[in-house]
């Protein structure tokens, strides 16, 4: 079946409405627009001084590779090789969330949607050749640390090794236009988010 794509964030949703912690709610809502920003592709928004401190650390850890990138160009990277990899496109099932004053941790299961040509080029087996798109499911651990005024300073992500790649059928695919349409007019505006800020 396919994946209700305004549902990817509904933990978080949850915990939103219920918190009324001021910073912990800044935080939380950060990280939603955050995380829709990113799978919509409109990553440079997500780089903006009401998002984001002015020189980020981000550290991912994928198998036994360490990806470090520190300041706005480095961070820039890697939003641009997703979307020019054609897989920004992301849902979570299985999703645990802890806020605190110093940021969020966040452990889920991961459905990313990849084109086959690229699992190609990564040396991926591939069940229904590189022009087919396919799902690569995978468990995921990430803290995002924010400052008191609800910035983010980075990200540190573990990818699990329990990475499963399976075909997409047509029917069961979500593009970037989809979310674009549903998630976009759905998400708060960057003065609302500004207005929890100023009560944190």
């Amino acid at each position: 079946m396919k994946f209700d794509i305004t549902r990817r964030m509904h933990v978080v949703d949850t915990a939103i409405d219920r918190t009324t912690n001021p910073l912990h709610k800044a935080i939380l809502e950060n990280y939603r627009r955050h995380a829709n920003l990113e799978v919509c592709g409109q990553w440079e928004q997500i780089l903006v001084p009401e998002m984001m401190v002015a020189d980020p650390l981000y550290r991912i850890h994928i198998c036994e590779q360490l990806i470090v990138a520190k300041g706005m160009a480095e961070v820039s990277g890697i939003y641009r090789s997703m979307v020019e990899s054609r897989s920004t496109v992301i849902y979570h099932t299985d999703e645990h969330i802890m806020v605190s004053d110093e940021g969020m941790m966040t452990d889920y299961v991961s459905h990313r949607f990849w084109p086959g040509d690229k699992l190609e080029e990564q040396g991926v087996q591939l069940s229904h050749g590189p022009s087919a798109h396919y799902i690569v499911s995978q468990s995921i651990i990430c803290f995002f640390p924010y400052n008191h005024d609800a910035l983010l300073e980075g990200e540190i992500v573990y990818h699990g090794a329990d990475m499963q790649v399976r075909y997409c059928p047509p029917e069961e695919l979500i593009t970037v236009e989809e979310c674009r349409q549903k998630l976009l007019p759905r998400m708060k505006s960057i003065d609302e988010i500004q207005l929890h800020r100023a009560s944190a």
